[in-house]
């Protein structure tokens, strides 16, 4: 890892509602932080980035809350505890339903908002559920079997990932195994664990272990986290902001998942947990309560961004290069496209991609076609009468412009379908799943 002391982040602490260990921060898309930690009984919440804050009790500690944006069930909080509660909040005025296990829960990782939810148990083992069926569950096997306490579940989509504190990274793809299968084995304990991207991901732990993938699991490499302290929590933004937390006031920052950078601090408390509240603003919560914010610096020639949204060109069938930071040029893995033109193909600024359509329709980086998208103005059929970009909102993150430019031609059927069209992907629409929010609209 390049790692630099010219700091992303301006950092200074907040009030705090509570003197005990705060091991668990969230927030929502209204700016809400959320706290808890295993000797709080209860949740704190501001609206006002630390300056106020509400308490709820829920007469249990919480070792660990997951915020579910548009799930089946609303927006709402899933919160655990290793004495086997288990708590689902539906906004915070809203109904509290505490579900009590006859085991512990130790991590919860919810997949497409709770259209499916998975639990690692202090018994060491992972249990599948759904909505309607939220206590019995379905074990999921792991091979093989897991010996040692389940630190952290993740998914990307479909995909899982779970780390223990023996070193072990397991994997899930319910589409290609029925098990959970060991995928890596460390000599320390991992902590947590984060994909961007069904391709990108970054493990960290004890003694400041941290790895990256760039291939979906199949190989990881070691990275220099410039620090032996333990680090405990990593999480990223879309838009290539990255966070880790660890001991003795550890905080890196990137903002392309490359490139990090050690933060100076005000205050030094082992650092439990870390979110973002938007763009511009991250949070890091831990011992003895302490809570800072960090507000993003302007950028100088110490803070250089290179916008990496171009990094993937897809076309033709089943095509495509890849740009890396080293300037070297690669083919990228398979695509869903039979297009001779009309392509186009968007990523994040840390380069992962996000979506990419022939005209016709439009596939996310699972190659899974988004929902209503069939239905675009262009396609193989006629992709040589118009053409098509991709772009980001200007204004909203979840949010993707596909345009399509029709042509004059000599063919009548087509007259219909002249002129500038748009239409709008939504990252979330239908509980996790990207759908259309606009469909070939005119564009005046």
């Amino acid at each position: 890892m390049q790692k630099t002391h010219a700091q992303w982040y301006e950092w200074s602490e907040v009030t705090s509602p509570t003197a005990s260990l705060i091991t668990a921060v969230e927030t929502s898309v209204e700016n809400r932080i959320y706290l808890s930690g295993i000797s709080i009984s209860g949740v704190y919440m501001s609206e006002d980035f630390g300056l106020t804050w509400g308490f709820n009790e829920t007469d249990v500690g919480l070792n660990e809350m997951q915020y579910i944006k548009t799930g089946v069930l609303g927006d709402h909080l899933v919160l655990n505890n290793t004495g086997g509660f288990a708590i689902t909040w539906d906004g915070w005025e809203g109904n509290i339903s505490t579900s009590f296990y006859p085991f512990g829960i130790y991590t919860t990782a919810c997949w497409l908002s709770n259209v499916k939810y998975y639990t690692a148990r202090t018994t060491r083992e992972i249990y599948r559920h759904f909505p309607d069926d939220p206590i019995a569950g379905t074990i999921i096997p792991s091979v093989p079997a897991i010996t040692s306490m389940i630190k952290k579940i993740f998914f990307f989509k479909e995909i899982g990932w779970l780390v223990t504190d023996d070193g072990e990274i397991y994997n899930y793809d319910e589409r290609k195994s029925p098990n959970w299968e060991l995928n890596y084995e460390s000599v320390d304990e991992l902590n947590d664990i984060y994909f961007t991207s069904a391709y990108s991901g970054y493990c960290i732990g004890n003694r400041g272990f941290l790895m990256k993938t760039t291939n979906g699991g199949r190989s990881w490499k070691l990275q220099d986290a410039g620090t032996e302290e333990n680090l405990y929590s990593i999480k990223f933004r879309r838009n290539g902001q990255g966070i880790i937390g660890g001991g003795a006031g550890s905080i890196f920052t990137t903002i392309n998942g490359s490139n990090w950078v050690e933060e100076s601090l005000p205050i030094s408390f082992s650092v439990y947990d870390v979110d973002f509240i938007n763009d511009t603003l991250a949070i890091a919560v831990g011992s003895g309560g302490k809570i800072i914010i960090g507000n993003r610096l302007g950028l100088d020639d110490n803070h250089k961004i290179y916008d990496k949204r171009g990094n993937n060109w897809l076309f033709g069938e089943h095509s495509g290069i890849e740009f890396f930071e080293n300037d070297s040029i690669g083919l990228f893995p398979f695509t869903e496209l039979e297009a001779f033109s009309g392509a186009s193909s968007l990523s994040d600024t840390s380069g992962e991609l996000r979506y990419y359509t022939d005209g016709n329709r439009a596939w996310d980086i699972m190659n899974e076609v988004v929902i209503e998208s069939e239905g675009l103005p262009g396609g193989t059929g006629c992709a040589s009468n118009f053409k098509t970009l991709m772009a980001d909102h200007p204004d909203i993150n979840e949010r993707v412009f596909i345009f399509h430019q029709g042509m004059a031609t000599p063919h009548s059927w087509l007259d219909s379908i002249k002129g500038t069209f748009y239409s709008i992907i939504h990252d979330y629409l239908h509980d996790g799943i990207p759908g259309m929010t606009a469909l070939n609209d005119t564009l005046n």
